[in-house]
């Protein structure tokens, strides 16, 4: 028999509260999910949790730092989960899968770090600073940058003020080289599956133009004589090797013969970097 007017009324006003609170209760599971799978592999990876303050963000860190260790590599993590779905922005970036904390887990050398993006393991919106711009059109905004860089310059402090080694993996190596002329003589930057020009990304995926954000083709001069090397993956369809490629012709003069692309065959933008890093980052020092 089909319910009347009153029972209706009644099973609405019970079952929408309930649905809220469950819906609720899985995004609250879904990022305590993340924050203890990035535990997870840090602790595979012996490094340590931590918070940092730094400009008008809080970021997450995990470090391994040994003040005796002749280099320091830093690790930068991509854009995360900035998107549900094509149309609709996530309220939370922290990674499902943090490819960069995985790379900085497996690399073997003694003196090692990994900075989250802003707002990602920090409560997303809710954080400081945060609002969803900084991970959709302001990813790569001056802010973002100048925080990413009293991190870094924070982290050499503490190791002793070593070559810092920067790795950056996906927006993370966008960011990365973001940063190159503000590193130092005998630093050197590793960009794994990167965005090296904004502007030619976007208009190959037909997507908005990251209007708040800083584009390396136009921002980097190549002015400290840090190198880069760019990995990319054969198979990429996210970043295509291509566009790595064609972005070089248009870096700044001074700044393309400090810049190589290395394409890796059989690799795309999510496989198979973390599996074969040991490998790779040992044949790149």
């Amino acid at each position: 028999m089909p319910a009347t007017p009153s029972k209706r009324r009644f099973l609405t006003a019970w079952l929408w509260p309930a649905v809220a609170l469950i819906a609720g209760a899985a995004m609250l599971s879904g990022c305590a999910d993340r924050a203890g799978t990035a535990l997870q592999i840090a602790q595979g990876g012996e490094l340590s949790p931590e918070t940092m303050a730094a400009g008008r963000f809080d970021l997450r860190l995990f470090t391994r730092i040994d003040p005796a260790a002749s280099a320091l590599t830093i690790y930068l993590e991509g854009d995360g989960r900035a998107w549900i779905r094509r149309d609709r922005l996530s309220d939370d970036p922290t990674p499902i899968d943090p490819v960069a904390l995985r790379l900085a887990a497996g690399d073997p050398t003694t003196s090692v770090a990994y900075i989250a993006r802003p707002c990602q393991f920090m409560g997303g919106a809710e954080a400081r600073g945060c609002a969803p711009r900084y991970w959709s059109s302001d990813r790569y905004a001056p802010e973002v940058v100048e925080a990413l860089n009293e991190v870094v310059e924070e982290l050499r402090r503490r190791a002793g003020s070593p070559p810092v080694t920067l790795v950056g993996y996906s927006g993370g190596g966008t960011l990365a080289l973001l940063l190159a002329d503000r590193m130092r003589p005998g630093d050197r930057i590793i960009t794994v599956a990167a965005v090296v020009d904004t502007d030619a990304w976007t208009s190959w995926h037909r997507v908005t133009p990251l209007a708040g954000s800083l584009n390396p083709i136009h921002a980097y001069t190549g002015s400290s004589g840090v190198a880069a090397v760019h990995l990319a993956g054969e198979r990429d369809d996210i970043v295509p090797p291509a566009l790595t490629e064609a972005a070089m012709a248009r870096l700044p003069a001074a700044a393309r013969p400090l810049n190589r692309v290395e394409r890796i065959d059989d690799f795309d933008h999510a496989c198979c970097w973390s599996r074969e890093w040991p490998a790779i980052i040992a044949r790149l020092r």
